[in-house]
């Protein structure tokens, strides 16, 4: 009995992995900022666009840590995060930061469009890209689309939502912790 329960906990976590297992030649552009909205925090829009900058370069600069490839169970087969870069730049500060909480959520109409939005010069395969909903200080938590699309039509392939709790010293380290976490739970 307790080998055919092994067994069957086996083949479901087979089968479970090979689900996340059907995108190929991924190309992984970081966390877009630019629709997020940030509730219930004292740090300036500035600290915030640091801390943008800073979360995407984590990829880089902690690949053991910050893998979305491994979390994921895909293959991806590059790193490119000048689109997401060059759209954070762009960020409308005077909205980015909320007092309360209002309930923001974003609609498909708003994820397909920032992926329209994306400068990105590839013409082929998938593309990866986290959006960034909502970070709330209050809650400690993190709200963030993972988004699979068609590099070339850009047509949106599959859109999970993430929430991820937020930890850690530091501005950066908060927030990028939210960001894993929420990457580890979507679905």
């Amino acid at each position: 009995m307790k080998r055919l329960v092994l067994l069957l906990f086996s083949l479901i976590s087979i089968m479970a992995y090979g689900q996340k297992n059907e995108y190929s030649d991924v190309t992984f552009y970081g966390t877009d900022f630019s629709l997020v909205k940030v509730y219930g925090s004292d740090n300036s829009p500035y600290q915030f666009q640091e801390a943008f900058y800073g979360m995407n370069r984590l990829f880089l600069s902690e690949p053991k840590k910050y893998n979305v490839q491994k979390i994921l169970g895909i293959k991806v087969n590059a790193v490119d995060l000048g689109p997401v870069e060059k759209q954070n730049d762009k960020i409308d500060t005077s909205g980015l930061l909320i007092n309360g909480y209002g309930g923001y959520e974003l609609t498909t109409q708003q994820v397909e469009q920032a992926i329209k939005n994306l400068p990105i010069e590839s013409k082929e395969g998938t593309g990866l890209v986290l959006v960034a909903e909502v970070l709330n200080k209050a809650s400690a938590r993190g709200s963030f689309k993972v988004v699979f699309f068609d590099i070339a039509s850009r047509q949106v392939l599959e859109m999970l939502d993430g929430k991820g709790k937020a930890q850690g010293f530091g501005l950066r380290n908060y927030w990028a912790h939210a960001m894993l976490d929420a990457v580890k739970k979507a679905q």
